[in-house]
């Protein structure tokens, strides 16, 4: 492994790049700053500091280094260290920041073993620090035009940082779109807020979509320069979660041209394009009917079923403004049989494919709590009987049954990041209620939906 890092670090130059960048010949390096005297304010042991700084809580090291180009100045990173596998991984995670405990959640148990199929499946990610690259800014000169030659360079020589090394097996990183803002769309943002804020005007759904993939394309610019250094997309949300290990250390960097041809998600997301299995967002009348039952605190009401009538007769469809998949989140059961009675298909895909009765047995667990851990089997019954089918698979291939485990292992993945106690197990009734015909991997759709399910069906009682 030390002759590929070797290798890396002598690739982190730039390579040719059609963008405007610095020449081929600029060197670019990473220096981890010099960690200032303890203020007080956090109980640092002296004897724990070393070329990272001190260690905080759980282990964790936080750090921050400069990017230089030919000695100048030209950027920033923040970034932490983090030990596993331990039995205080996510609780460590947590202390940080909300982000680094989602894609620690994504990524590792609460012991820190790899819970990814990626990272499993990768030798080299089974043990040894996790690296979280919280904040990485490259001076706007640098990147004109989308130029990612300094970003590139500069990650890699993060990376094969001595200090920092032998020191991680696996890196992460999640896409910020504000890196990458012009001052007339941080205005614009600005005065977005302001007029929100006082309710001078509401964001009408044409207009969110367009922030949306205004977005996504931000993220999917920050993210190509992670990606020509090496890194891979997670398959998690509208993508621009990226991932690492030393394995994958052995594959040079590639060239902008090559990064702009890897397909990523959050890409897709910033044209609009729908990938295969998803539906748009709704959008007119249909985004209208939608708004109105996320704000209903009427529930089935002749109030809200009038309302919901007139947006019917001005042309919102029930099933692709999603209507029963806002029920089911909020387990507004009363308005599943008068919402199919006016279209709605009880087995019509949302988000990521899922079908109401899969937003149900998520949800299912929202109704629980310490002292009644029994999750309410109502809306999951009551779908199942108006004709849900529950061997339907999402997009990652999850069951109903599935996304049930799922969210029994997000609830663990709280506990033992925040408030302890005893785990919470599959509820009985709800795994019969959810078991697919054919057992709880369903049917063959495909070998990653079968990876998915079987993993998390292993470890929903971790």
């Amino acid at each position: 492994m030390s002759s590929s890092i070797e290798k890396r670090a002598r690739s982190a130059a730039p390579a040719s790049s059609s963008s405007a960048a610095p020449s081929s010949t600029a060197h670019i390096t990473v220096h981890i700053d010099p960690k200032e005297e303890d203020d007080g304010e956090y109980n640092y042991n002296d004897g724990d500091a070393d070329t990272l700084g001190y260690r905080a809580e759980y282990g964790t090291r936080n750090f921050s280094a400069s990017i230089k180009v030919d000695g100048k100045p030209a950027g920033s990173i923040s970034a932490r260290l983090l030990v596993r596998p331990s039995r205080e991984f996510h609780s460590a995670c947590d202390a940080d920041s909300a982000e680094l405990q989602e894609i620690g959640c994504v990524l590792f148990g609460s012991d820190g073993k790899p819970r990814y199929p990626a990272l499993k499946s990768d030798v080299s990610a089974h043990s040894g620090g996790f690296l979280y690259i919280s904040t990485f800014h490259v001076a706007p000169e640098f990147r004109k035009d989308g130029a990612t030659d300094v970003g590139t360079a500069a990650i890699g020589a993060l990376l094969c940082q001595p200090d920092l090394v032998q020191r991680w097996t696996v890196a992460a990183y999640i896409a910020d779109s504000q890196e990458w803002m012009t001052p007339e769309e941080r205005d614009e943002e600005r005065e977005t807020s302001r007029a929100a804020a006082f309710g001078e005007r509401t964001e009408s759904a044409s207009e969110r979509a367009r922030r949306v993939m205004a977005v996504s394309g931000r993220m999917a610019k920050d993210s190509r320069q992670f990606v020509r250094a090496g890194f891979k997309e997670i398959n998690y949300k509208d993508g621009g979660w990226l991932y690492m290990t030393r394995g994958m250390m052995s594959t040079p960097p590639l060239t902008h041209e090559a990064a702009l041809a890897v397909p990523l998600r959050v890409a897709a997301k910033s044209t609009g394009a729908v990938a295969d299995g998803e539906v748009p967002m709704p959008s007119g009348k249909d985004a209208e009917l939608l708004e109105l039952l996320m704000t209903n605190r009427d529930g089935a009401s002749p109030a809200v079923l009038a309302r919901v009538d007139a947006l019917i007769s001005k042309g919102a469809r029930p099933t692709e403004a999603q209507a029963l998949h806002c029920a089911a989140a909020n387990s507004i059961h009363e308005l599943f049989q008068p919402l199919i009675e006016r279209g709605a298909d009880v087995n019509g895909r949302g988000a990521n494919g899922t079908t109401p009765l899969m937003i149900a047995a998520e949800a299912a667990l929202g109704k629980t709590s310490m002292y009644n851990p029994t999750p309410s089997p109502q809306a999951i019954a009551m779908l199942i009987a108006l004709g849900a089918d529950k061997n339907l698979p999402e997009m990652s291939g999850l069951t109903a049954l599935g996304c049930f485990y799922r969210s029994v292992r997000s609830m663990n993945d709280f506990k033992a990041a925040l408030i302890g106690g005893i785990k919470t197990k599959v509820d009985p009734t709800l795994k019969a209620m959810l078991m697919p015909h054919n057992g709880p991997l369903g049917e063959p759709w495909d070998l990653h939906g079968i990876t998915a399910l079987a993993s998390i069906l292993n470890r929903a009682d971790e």
